[in-house]
């Protein structure tokens, strides 16, 4: 690991959530409590002793629960190091968007390398039925005061405060990709689709929420045709859509993007949690045999050399059944690890594999890698 070397840092200064989401994959086991100073400042301090870039992503639980203040401590522990370390800093805050507030858009201005992601999971009556409260009422309406305060931001060329959100796929909404896409196109939202992850709460609900690999890939290749057809009728792409950006990046470079295909996540991702333990990924916070470390007694380098960590950068296509002669191996490199854990076996295959190869053949169908990177933001 060098100082020229970026990373991606998944911060979470507190699992606490004012949501109930039925699907929440945060384990129970998951660190209690709230970031301090002193974790936050080590944090900064050692990721920028051994990474001359990082990205964080605050995440949780509901990272705004924090407040505006404690991100404005975040900016002055950054700027701190920025100066006496020559490191450089990108955030982004990854909140459920009901606690939106003009405070926290005034700050994100203001600070510049801030950035908003949320999460959405379409129209009210599909929202509705996994991202609750704690009482059970839908969060749509708070959602989508605070995505609205945000764009009219945008519209008023004061900065891009918000950006895209994150759909998540279960069976509440799996067969509805037509009005999903006009949902998010009507309203100019850039969206990203994850299917759903088990873990966490998702395993208690999984009789109500649980979707095959299958029927994913059935989502994922109606939503392309849907895509593409409207792409090439408009002349162009309204809004940005991954996996498809995605997936055509991988296809072209095959240098593959985001950390679900990621051939090095291991190297290029770390998690810390409020209280400063370390895993390699936040979707591990809490099961204890993936801990890696603590800001608090250990160094970076010390937590990515871990025993874990050298275990799991041996999954690879060389090592994962069936994926060694697959003409897809390049493109998703076995796909995401908790996943796989999610599955059964960390170093297994990802369990959505065949929903990747249904997308990957489908796009390859219908058009050529040139028209794609025409049609996809």
């Amino acid at each position: 690991m060098t100082k020229e070397k970026s990373i991606g840092v998944i911060a979470k200064p507190t699992h606490d959530c004012n949501l109930r989401c039925k699907y929440c994959y945060t384990e129970e086991s998951a660190e209690d409590g709230r970031m301090s100073e002193r974790v936050l400042d080590l944090s900064v301090d050692k990721i920028s002793d051994s990474f001359k870039k990082s990205k964080w992503i605050w995440h949780g639980g509901e990272p705004l629960l924090m407040g505006v203040d404690f991100y404005r401590q975040v900016r002055d522990v950054q700027r701190h190091y920025s100066k006496s370390k020559e490191a450089k800093f990108v955030n982004s805050i990854q909140t459920n968007g009901t606690l939106i507030t003009e405070d926290l858009l005034d700050f994100i201005e203001e600070s510049k390398d801030f950035h908003l992601g949320m999460s959405l999971d379409g129209p009210e009556d599909l929202h509705n039925q996994t991202r609750v409260f704690r009482n059970g009422r839908g969060s749509f309406n708070r959602v989508m005061r605070g995505l609205n305060l945000a764009k009219r931001r945008n519209k008023k060329g004061r900065g891009r405060v918000g950006g895209g959100v994150i759909c998540v796929i279960s069976s509440q909404n799996i067969r509805y990709p037509e009005e999903l896409y006009y949902f998010f196109k009507e309203n100019e939202i850039d969206i990203k689709f994850n299917p759903l992850v088990k873990s966490g709460r998702a395993i208690g609900n999984l009789k109500d929420l649980e979707i095959t690999p299958e029927e994913y890939g059935v989502f994922l290749e109606k939503l392309w045709e849907i895509y593409n057809l409207d792409a090439l009728n408009e002349g162009e792409a309204k809004i940005c859509i991954d996996p498809f950006s995605e997936v055509i990046g991988n296809m072209v470079t095959r240098r593959p993007l985001g950390c679900n295909y990621s051939e090095s996540c291991r190297d290029t991702f770390i998690s810390i949690g409020p209280l400063g333990d370390i895993y390699p990924c936040g979707r591990f916070d809490g099961i204890k045999e993936f801990k890696i470390g603590n800001i608090k007694t250990h160094t970076i380098q010390e937590a990515v050399d871990s025993e874990i960590n050298r275990k799991l950068r041996k999954r690879g296509l060389e090592t994962v059944a069936g994926c060694k002669n697959c003409e897809d191996g390049k493109i998703c490199n076995s796909g995401c690890m908790h996943n796989a854990y999610s599955d059964g076996d960390v170093m297994g295959r990802d369990p959505y594999c065949k929903s990747y190869k249904t997308l990957f053949r489908k796009m390859r169908e219908v058009l050529k890698e040139e028209e794609a990177l025409q049609n996809v933001c």
